[in-house]
């Protein structure tokens, strides 16, 4: 489970994913505020742009 980075409450992974250029993308639902958050991988590591 990752944290949100607007509220830093834990965010729940949805099961969406996919491929965004160089990125690896996942989608998770944040509990804190209910909203869709969504992390960007590249090269197995958390990248955000």
């Amino acid at each position: 489970m990752t944290s949100c980075p607007r509220c830093s409450s834990n965010a729940k992974l949805t099961g969406k994913e996919w491929k965004y250029g160089p990125f690896h993308v996942k989608q998770y639902e944040c509990i804190g505020y209910e909203n869709v958050v969504m992390e960007y991988y590249r090269n197995s590591k958390p990248h955000y742009s």
